[in-house]
């Protein structure tokens, strides 16, 4: 038996140690190699590549000789360990039998813009060090994600054949429900100097509305976990983003989501109406697909992204700071983005749920991780660049 041979056998029977394997080796060299030898593994990588621009990204301007963004070192990383995460997740869950459900990954949904929202608020200068740090990407979607598999993991760890032990790790997840909004607010009210105690009394109520309205109306599963933690977290940093566009650019929250949600209904009824014409007896057309919920979640999110440039761009003077958009716009515009991302996301539908239906049958998991992330890419930085935009940063 080769080594080939050797390592595909012990993958086989050992996933999960494998994979601690895969991610602690590399980073316990780096923690190691910092402490024994700073000026290489720190000074010259870590702090060169990654965490410097970090560090510039949140003091706005260039420490040390290192700029804020990305580089192509850091870029080919975190690429990379986006890689690995996918196939991770993906392994682990069909390891442990956990099948991922449409209902999860729309629970989700509040998380992404939390992302989305948290990293405007510290463009807006909101959080003083260290946390404005924790603030950047891709570290906020780090602590994001690592929050949300603690959650995930509290439910599926649960011994369901135990009455008793499912009614406490109920009575868990209730508690759980209702502590993120104060104990942020007692952390971080520190850091936070102007927020109106108006706003954060509506949102506790908005917070506990919901809080009684889901444990009457809704089954409680990691669900509902998800999405009450996610809605609680999200009306809160909503809250401020809202405070400081008041008195700057609040038209865009309406302006921009509006755009998009027109689009989208027009691409929409344009395929639903081509798919009632076309359709057989018995079965519709390969254009009903691109109109199911997810699929149009997808194109929503990407558009979103689309239409926050062209008005970031043609209304605001801003400049795309990516190099393949930046080729279009100079081109054509920045209105020539929105049939960009159109025509993108079409064929990423296209591939998964129709040119590969076959090969991606028996993985599931596989497809609605996929679109997951897809979505991440498209509405993470759109809710961004709008939150920026209505408050005037």
């Amino acid at each position: 038996m080769n080594l080939w041979e050797k390592t595909s056998k012990f993958y086989r029977t050992n996933k999960l140690k494998s994979w601690l394997i895969l991610l602690g080796v590399p980073s316990a060299i780096l923690m190691v190699g910092s402490l024994l030898f700073p000026e290489i593994f720190w000074d010259r990588f870590l702090w060169r590549y990654f965490y410097g621009p970090v560090v510039a990204d949140a003091e706005g301007q260039a420490v040390n000789g290192i700029t804020a963004g990305y580089n192509p070192v850091n870029t080919l990383s975190y690429a990379l360990a986006l890689i690995v995460t996918f196939f991770g997740v993906y392994e682990l869950l069909n390891h442990y039998g956990v099948k991922v459900k449409k209902t999860i990954i729309y629970s989700l949904i509040p998380w992404v813009v939390l992302g989305g929202s948290l990293r405007s608020l510290e463009d807006q200068g909101l959080f003083r060090p260290l946390l404005d740090r924790m603030m950047i990407s891709p570290i906020i979607y780090i602590v994001l994600g690592l929050l949300v598999v603690f959650l995930i993991s509290l439910y599926f760890f649960t011994d369901l054949s135990d009455a008793q032990m499912v009614k406490r790790k109920e009575n868990l997840y209730r508690a759980l429900l209702i502590t993120p909004a104060p104990l942020i607010y007692l952390f971080s009210s520190p850091f936070l100097e102007h927020h109106s105690h108006e706003f954060y009394v509506i949102v506790l109520c908005g917070i506990a509305v919901f809080y009684l309205a889901g444990l009457k109306y809704l089954k409680f599963d990691e669900t509902y976990l998800l999405l009450a933690n996610g809605i609680m977290l999200l009306l809160l940093s909503l809250s401020y983003n809202v405070y400081y566009s008041i008195s700057a650019n609040p038209e865009e929250i309406l302006i921009i989501p509006g755009l998009t949600l027109l689009i989208t209904s027009m691409i929409f009824l344009t395929l639903w109406v081509g798919d009632k014409i076309f359709k057989g007896k018995d079965a519709s057309t390969v254009l009903y697909i691109f109109i199911q919920p997810l699929n149009l979640l997808i194109i929503f999110s990407h558009l979103l992204d689309a239409s926050s440039t062209y008005r970031g761009i043609s209304a605001y003077g801003y400049v795309e700071k990516h190099v393949l958009p930046e080729v279009f716009i100079e081109a054509a515009g920045p209105w020539i983005m929105i049939p960009i991302n159109i025509l993108l996301v079409i064929l990423v539908i296209y591939i998964l749920d129709i040119l590969l239906k076959d090969e991606f049958k028996e993985m599931n998991n596989m497809v609605l991780i996929i679109k997951f992330m897809v979505i991440i890419l498209g509405a993470a930085p759109a809710v961004r660049n709008t939150l920026r935009l209505a408050m005037g940063v």
